[in-house]
């Protein structure tokens, strides 16, 4: 035997036997912190060919800007903005379905083709489908905020503080939900916006905890007002 340890058996003490040579050995040990893992940014970096990693900059570009921002209205717009560097697939798409979709209520088509098992989960709450409406609803009117904003010169006072934090509040949930599930697409191996919304429902399926999100953070959430509290 080349390697282990032997007994001094005067003295008891245990000494170990050295390989001269290199070879594998199980005494061989690597410090991890020495051989860091590539980080998702990094990953990112490496693809800069491919149009859903740059789609993804584009989006965490636009998402830093809302976080930095402190005026409401251009807050919701850059978080729209980050939301449609993902979704928006052409001129005349509408991502409304699709964020509902990434946030965990589908609705229409998409919802379809979810699994029944977790659709059956998501509606398991009493407050699931009367929240899907209000979402849905205020996702539309958030759309028009954009266009009247960016084509018309809406401003800010225009509508309620109200309605502005509660606009703000699901913009950067849906932002932050849509990020989440095209990084999972991402790190399937998917490299088109198209095969990411077309591989959707199968993607939701995968981000971890859906269900307490929905249940726990997004309704409860809506449900005692907290947006108003918010920054």
């Amino acid at each position: 035997m080349k390697s282990g340890f032997v007994r001094d058996l005067t003295s008891g003490d245990l000494i170990p036997r050295e390989l001269k040579e290199f070879s594998p050995s199980t005494s061989f040990h690597i410090i991890r912190d020495r051989f860091p893992q590539i980080s998702f940014k990094e990953y990112l970096l490496l693809g800069r060919e491919i149009e859903i990693y740059n789609r993804f900059l584009r989006s965490l570009h636009w998402s830093r800007h809302a976080g930095w921002e402190e005026n409401l209205q251009i807050k919701i717009l850059f978080n729209w903005f980050s939301i449609e560097a993902l979704l928006k697939l052409d001129k005349d798409d509408d991502i409304v379905p699709k964020a509902m979709l990434c946030m965990g209520f589908p609705i229409g088509q998409m919802k379809n083709n979810v699994d029944t098992g977790l659709i059956s989960q998501l509606e398991s709450h009493t407050d699931y489908k009367p929240f899907r409406e209000l979402i849905y609803r205020n996702m539309k009117k958030i759309r028009d905020f954009r266009n009247d904003s960016v084509h018309s010169g809406f401003r800010s006072w225009d509508i309620s503080s109200i309605d502005l934090k509660r606009y703000s509040y699901l913009t950067n949930t849906a932002c932050n939900c849509c990020q989440q599930l095209t990084k999972i697409g991402i790190l399937s191996q998917i490299e088109t916006a198209k095969d990411i919304w077309d591989n959707s429902p199968d993607l939701l399926k995968k981000r971890d905890n859906i269900i307490n999100f929905v249940h726990g953070t997004l309704i409860y959430s809506l449900k005692n007002n907290f947006y108003l509290s918010m920054p």
